[in-house]
């Protein structure tokens, strides 16, 4: 990770962020505006993220005219996301920290030996397609401009020997400019105890393709768990079954993200290492959840977007619930209102004033007034229809207790570390609940208003086929 990059380059990210605050923009995506906050705040970035700069900058250098917007007040897209991933600074910087890269690259690997057929640097992108050749022979593409090739052959080195790997090349005429026999002695892995583990904790196992990441919501130490594909595994007291919600980690938000959709998978305990992922790499695990009710008044929009003490439905493997307090360290933080957590689709934020949050009793509510945007009037047609009608709310944990009970596993959330948003969406994740306006509001927002006529209010409708479903799961559960 590094953030040595010139200050000139964030100097560029930040006008770029600052013509967006003051004209509003559509250029750009939100992994575009993402790398400005990134570059502006100088925060550490991987070389991953590093090459990716380079890739785009080098793409879009010809798309920069110097100036945001041209003689006739026309934005100059180019121009302005140019300026966002870091400008000229940044894609010579990146340049330069790529041919270190190289240079540097860690080799030889510990399991497995490695016949390098192209140069790694010619490429953008890499990808493994694993027993390509044969029962432990993977193949290594290199990737430019759309067009993949063949960059490298490995074996794995308890398959084969050395000797029988460069005999494989040889019969086969592959002719590598490198071949690097695997680490003779490899240091060994942690491996977790039978009574090291426990459900909510985070763990990491190796794959062909390095390693995977998840969060474990079941255990058993004296039968089967079965995972999403139907593979079942058998724990035993020396070597336990884990059921894992399986996490990736997300280069653009530098977090750890639940899959999307969810994927859980099984795997003994001997496999696994316990993995803090909050504090080892200093990555947080960011988790949305959709529930709680989404109203409307006129332009105001207003609801709840989390609810206190309420059985979330089946979140793939455990339920949830939030405890009263949860929000109370994050109510000062810089929150957006988003449509179904899009960036793309700002509606209101905290430190503009436009959106209010508040926590009282009931669960973390929050009100704004629709912008006069696209979006904005579509979003509201989409509530007086009744076709929205929950919220959500993006999220980091700072404590949370997994508790297994009759068969099974809760997550009671007891104290949040970032809230990132608040979004009216789609798809819930809790029962829908639905409230009145502005008698229910918390207080200090409520004394916040100004003083007008109280308007009668027409919730907008739960979504009964939603409700009815869930009941349905209830009475089967039962």
């Amino acid at each position: 990770m590094r953030n040595d990059y010139p200050q000139a380059a964030s100097d560029n990210a930040q006008k770029a962020l600052d013509f967006k605050e003051e004209f509003g923009t559509d250029c750009g995506t939100s992994v575009g505006w993402f790398r400005a906050r990134q570059l502006s705040e100088r925060q550490e970035i991987s070389d991953e993220i590093i090459k990716r700069t380079y890739s785009f900058l080098s793409r879009a250098k010809v798309y920069d005219q110097g100036e945001f917007q041209d003689a006739d007040g026309a934005q100059i897209c180019g121009s302005i996301m140019y300026a966002a991933w870091g400008g000229d600074e940044m894609r010579e910087w990146a340049e330069k920290a790529i041919e270190q890269m190289n240079a540097e690259e860690e080799r030889p690997y510990p399991n497995e030996h490695a016949a390098r057929l192209e140069d790694p640097a010619k490429y953008d992108s890499f990808a493994r397609e694993n027993d390509a050749f044969g029962d432990g022979i993977d193949a290594i593409y290199g990737i430019k401009d759309g067009v993949s090739e063949l960059q490298a052959i490995r074996f794995d080195k308890e398959k084969w020997s050395v000797q029988d790997a460069e005999m494989w090349l040889d019969e086969h005429d592959y002719d590598p400019i490198l071949f690097e026999p695997a680490i003779e002695e490899a240091a060994q892995e942690v491996r977790a105890l039978p009574s090291e583990l426990q459900i909510g904790d985070f763990v990491r196992w190796n794959t062909s393709n390095g390693f995977a990441y998840g969060r474990i919501l079941e255990i058993n130490a004296d039968g089967e768990l079965e995972a999403d594909s139907g593979f079942v595994a058998t724990g035993t007291p020396d070597d336990p079954v884990a059921k894992i919600r399986v996490y990736e980690y997300d280069e653009d938000q530098s977090a750890y993200v639940e899959r999307s959709p969810a994927l859980n998978v099984v795997h003994r305990f001997t496999t696994l290492e316990k993995y803090d992922a909050e504090t080892r790499n200093g990555k947080p695990i960011i988790e949305t959840r959709a529930l709680g009710s989404t109203m409307l008044e006129d332009r105001m929009v207003s609801g709840y977007a989390a609810v206190f003490n309420q059985e979330s439905e089946d979140l793939g493997g455990f339920i949830e619930i939030i405890k009263p307090g949860a929000f109370r360290d994050v109510l000062e933080n810089d929150v957006r209102a988003l449509w179904n957590h899009d960036a793309n689709y700002l509606l209101a934020r905290t430190t503009s004033g436009t959106l209010k949050i508040a926590e009282d009793a009931r669960g973390l509510y929050y009100e704004f007034d629709a912008p006069h945007t696209t979006y904005g009037n579509d979003l509201l047609e989409l509530l007086r229809r009744g076709d929205v009608t929950q919220s959500s709310f993006g999220f980091t944990i700072k404590k949370d207790e997994w508790i297994s009970r009759n068969g099974i596993t809760y997550r009671y959330i007891h104290s949040v570390a970032r809230l990132f948003d608040v979004s009216p969406v789609t798809y819930p994740a809790y029962p829908s609940t639905t409230s009145q306006l502005k008698n229910e509001a918390p207080a200090e927002i409520r004394e916040e208003a100004a003083p007008q006529e109280e308007a009668a209010a027409d919730p907008a409708p739960c979504n009964e086929v939603l409700l009815e479903a869930y009941r349905l799961r209830l009475e089967k559960q039962k």
